[in-house]
């Protein structure tokens, strides 16, 4: 779980440990088409992936993929349990159970025909779901980026338990000051300003943004009126 205000570097972070870790990476796209169907899909395809490839997969969230209660409840039982209830109709669930028990065959290099010839088809039927949602366990792993500033974040901790209870947090702090001049002298080393003045601006606007954030708080502390500036604030002005 990636708390962090929006420009912070939580996905750019997300995307960089899974190439790191040679893991596959899904990441949905949110758009006008977005919907709890589309959602639905990519976590069909993230649970093929881990449960009947066995690879190693990472599902990359943000609270903008969620959009509401149907999404939540999705994320919360991939998380406690690797399994969504009702994901799959009839014919996707048989194809599921086909391809686990041709892969356990493959797996026991092809010794399981006494123990498959001795367990009725219900009892099979759920053994091989059952290895698929182990192995969806085993293989999957989800990244959640969320900002933590209003209230949509507090609601779904308190409605949804398991994100927190299923999750190791990592905060990701506001850039240091030194941060913001070296991603400013990149962007003025693109324009026109003569290079011995460069440096100087690029200071000057760390500056602006810097004590605009102080104003802010301020302003919090005093008057008890939230204004929140992020790095993406930052890279809008630049």
């Amino acid at each position: 779980l990636l708390l962090g205000v929006g420009g912070s570097g939580r996905h750019s972070l997300a995307r960089l440990a899974s190439a790191v870790a040679e893991m596959e990476l899904e990441a949905p796209e949110t758009t006008k088409k977005f919907d709890y169907q589309t959602f639905r899909s990519v976590t069909k395809i993230v649970f093929r992936k881990s449960g009947i490839d066995a690879k190693q997969t990472i599902l990359l969230l943000s609270d903008n993929e969620l959009m509401s209660d149907p999404f939540f409840e999705d994320l919360s039982n991939i998380l406690t349990s690797g399994d969504v209830p009702g994901l799959y109709n009839p014919d996707e669930l048989r194809k599921i159970r086909d391809d686990v028990a041709e892969k356990m065959k493959k797996d026991m290099q092809g010794n399981t025909g006494v123990l498959i010839g001795q367990q009725q088809q219900t009892e099979l039927e759920e053994l091989h779901y059952g290895q698929f949602t182990d192995r969806v366990a085993n293989n999957l792993h989800v990244i959640l980026c969320f900002s933590p500033l209003g209230s949509k974040f507090r609601n779904s901790c308190r409605d949804y338990p398991a994100i927190l209870n299923t999750s190791s947090i990592i905060w990701f702090l506001g850039w240091p000051d030194y941060a913001l001049t070296e991603v400013a002298k990149k962007f003025v080393q693109d324009t026109e300003v003569p290079a011995k003045l460069q440096d100087g601006l690029a200071k000057v606007i760390s500056f602006m943004h810097s004590s605009a954030t102080g104003m802010a708080i301020k302003m919090r502390d005093e008057r008890r009126r939230m204004f929140y500036l992020t790095p993406t604030h930052y890279m809008d002005l630049m």
